[in-house]
């Protein structure tokens, strides 16, 4: 069997399929890019940004580390070691509270009500309230770097 023979039965790709995937990861990119400016829920954001994000990835994994046209087996190993390192991660962030959602408006201002009573600092999961002096004016309120419209 000749070498162009093998070739064919492989079937790697073609230069125009490498310029097919940078074009498309690109217009992903440009995508990406395009929702910072979109004014959309946090939540829809994160979720779009997230499936974006996989799909680059996955196109990635399987044309320039050539998973798809190798053997099952690699790919196999590949995406389920990815699948465990995604399972291990949540874990241990679920693990020390960080998925925990951050409080609401409303519950920020049951805080500032709670800590007029309390003369002190009251802790949640991702946020802190401390009041500095005497009064509800000196209320200080520290939220890990979020995105909130």
């Amino acid at each position: 069997m000749s070498e162009s023979e093998h070739t064919q039965e492989r079937g790697h790709p073609t230069p125009l399929t490498y310029v097919k995937v940078a074009l498309t990861l690109s217009f992903i990119t440009l995508v990406e890019v395009g929702l910072f400016y979109i004014d959309m829920v946090p939540a829809l954001f994160v979720a779009c940004f997230f499936i974006l994000s996989a799909t680059k990835f996955v196109m990635v994994a399987l044309f320039y580390m050539h998973l798809r046209y190798e053997a099952r087996l690699f790919s196999t190993l590949f995406f389920g070691g990815v699948a465990l390192a995604i399972v291990v991660v949540v874990a241990v962030l679920s693990i020390f509270g960080v998925l925990l959602v951050n409080p609401s408006r409303e519950s920020q201002e049951e805080i500032k009500a709670g800590t007029e009573h309390s003369g002190g600092v009251i802790e949640q999961p991702g946020a802190m309230v401390s009041l500095n002096g005497g009064s509800i004016n000196d209320l200080s309120l520290v939220l890990p770097p979020t995105h909130i419209v």
